[in-house]
């Protein structure tokens, strides 16, 4: 199901009740949270919230361990529920650039998701690279890069990796394409 960019603040409860959906986009709207029942949800393979309003998630995201793909870029996070942990097996793609989170939420939230493959961290104000990123075995593509062509990156700190750093993220993964 796809909503992005209709400005919406909330959805109705129905919609949390289509428990064989298994891709929903509300990216580009005005929510702020979501409700408990996004639990229920629990088909879903891909779930897009790309520039909301959100602060944090509840943790009944941890429900959807059937996510392949989770995007986040340019809410207003601060914090991660420890339960999104229970997507480490499936999950593969995942976008929390954008966002003021803290190293050390970046850093908790990557250690839990083993098998991520593809993960973006861009515009998090990143200074070194999070170790947690140096124990994901699978991952092919890093991406850092600053980008400035929507609002919410405009909004968001860039990374500023020195030369040093940079080199040294490059040697420490060597099988990973990485995008400063």
């Amino acid at each position: 199901m796809f909503l992005y960019d209709n400005k919406l603040s909330s959805l109705p409860p129905e919609t949390w009740q289509l428990t064989n959906l298994t891709e929903l986009d509300l990216s580009q709207n005005e929510l702020q949270g979501l409700p408990d029942s996004l639990g229920q949800l629990t088909k879903l393979s891909k779930l897009f919230l790309i520039d909301n309003k959100l602060s944090s998630l509840r943790p009944e995201i941890g429900q959807l361990t059937n996510l392949v793909e989770l995007h986040l870029l340019g809410n207003d996070l601060v914090h991660l529920p420890r339960e999104i942990g229970s997507l480490s097996p499936n999950l593969k793609i995942l976008s929390l650039g954008a966002n003021p989170l803290p190293y050390d939420e970046v850093e908790a939230v990557i250690a839990q998701l083993s098998n991520l493959e593809t993960l973006y961290l861009n515009n998090l104000g990143l200074t070194q690279l999070p170790e947690a990123i140096l124990q994901l075995p699978k991952l092919k593509i890093l991406v850092l890069e600053n980008r400035y062509d929507y609002d919410f990156y405009r909004e968001s700190p860039p990374n500023n990796f020195s030369q040093t750093e940079r080199k040294r993220i490059r040697e420490r993964l060597p099988d990973c394409e990485i995008k400063f």
